[in-house]
């Protein structure tokens, strides 16, 4: 397994709970590359190794794994340049997680400490799984999938692509969730959420469209 280098980084929290994970796991860790204005590491420790140019570098990308800790936009545009060079991404996962062996888990994705991944699960590419949140048996996450701490996902629930679930949300089994939608923290959810809406509630309902500023 080659040394990982975090891309990006930054004040948000992707970057913190990578390191941290990278670390649990027991990721040989070779630095980080600057990526976008805001690229301070979460530890000074860390050795910076440039600015994302260095993936350009044919020996650089055959020697390292990269993990995107970018926040998006930039971490979606860091994604498709590392894939036109053939870049490999690295999936992290902290061990305190209970994972299914028949479950999937796409590449660049991050699965934070406490999580429950059930049988014949699939958590798509990108996505994001915080703490001790549940993705039951035979759920489908599409890529680029955010689920906040402590939210649960019953048996066959499917989550379109850029989903977002909220901090102790619930949602019953067999429920559809189409993409870009947001499920609002501590929402119950016991109906299908459509394309690009927000729901919020016990049971979740559908919020209206925020008025043009």
């Amino acid at each position: 397994m080659s040394s990982l280098v975090l891309v990006g980084m930054g004040s948000h929290i992707m970057p913190r709970i990578a390191l941290d994970v990278a670390r649990a796991s027991g990721r040989e860790l070779a630095g980080y590359l600057d990526a976008g204005p805001d690229a301070a590491p979460p530890d000074p420790t860390l050795s910076r190794l440039g600015d994302q140019g260095r993936l350009d570098d044919p020996d650089f990308v055959r020697t390292h794994d990269v993990f995107i800790t970018a926040a998006d936009p930039l971490r979606r545009d860091l994604a498709h340049l590392v894939a036109a060079r053939a870049g490999r991404v690295a999936t992290l996962v902290h061990p305190s997680n209970i994972i299914a062996r028949s479950a999937v888990i796409g590449e660049g994705s991050l699965i934070s400490a406490g999580c429950v991944i059930g049988i014949d699960a699939t958590v798509g590419r990108y996505c994001t799984l915080h703490s001790a949140c549940t993705v039951d048996h035979d759920d489908v996450l599409s890529d680029w999938v955010t689920i906040a701490p402590g939210a649960h996902l019953a048996g066959w629930v499917r989550c379109g692509e850029s989903v977002y679930i909220g901090i102790g949300a619930a949602v019953i089994g067999r429920i559809q969730i189409g993409e870009r939608a947001v499920v609002g923290a501590g929402s119950v959810v016991i109906r299908d959420v459509p394309p690009s809406t927000t729901v919020a509630g016990n049971p979740a309902k559908a919020l209206p469209p925020k008025a043009d500023a």
